[in-house]
């Protein structure tokens, strides 16, 4: 099977295909409407799916587009990460940093994005999360840090009492 370099694909494809046309089997790239052949005659297309009768008679359908291969799924952090994904990735349990997939299998080879160096080892020593967004880094601090206030105001018997500890514990309002 040939491998499909997504990076180059339009966003809006959603697989690959082989496609007998009269300039011979063409490479596509196609979703559900529409359709381009990798090598565009001078840049044209996309182009929609045809057939039948109107303007776009002439265009391909869809049934004649013989071997498909649809886009990957991205990774959502579920199981081993596939090859090429970049990610957070832990090795027993110490961050290891972003890292590029290069291997996936039984044992993991991965690209340190930060230190530039190869890393390996058996697959079970990783775990991988997707790189998080600093909206979902932000929301985690701040679960971290409601969940310590919580701690410091249990066992206070009114507000004033809660707000004495939580101004012990060097909780400060900032102010804009």
């Amino acid at each position: 099977m040939k491998e499909i370099d997504w990076s180059k694909a339009p966003e809006w494809a959603t697989g690959y295909g082989l496609m007998s046309s009269s300039f011979g089997i063409e490479e596509v790239w196609f979703n559900d409407e529409q359709y381009r052949p990798l090598q565009s005659r001078g840049g044209y297309g996309p182009y929609p799916f045809g057939g039948g009768v109107g303007p776009h008679m002439h265009n391909a359908t869809k049934g004649q587009i013989s071997f498909q291969q649809h886009r990957p799924a991205p990774w959502m952090g579920e199981g081993l990460p596939p090859v090429g994904t970049v990610c957070e990735a832990w090795h027993n349990g110490c961050a290891q940093g972003v890292v590029q997939v290069r291997y996936s299998g039984g044992c993991m080879v991965l690209w340190n994005v930060k230190l530039k160096h190869e890393q390996c080892s058996a697959s079970e020593n990783y775990t991988f999360k997707p790189i998080r967004t600093p909206e979902q880094i932000a929301a985690e601090e701040r679960g971290k840090a409601i969940k310590q206030m919580a701690e410091i105001m249990s066992g206070a018997d009114d507000d004033l009492d809660c707000a004495r500890r939580l101004y012990d514990a060097n909780f400060r309002k900032v102010t804009p």
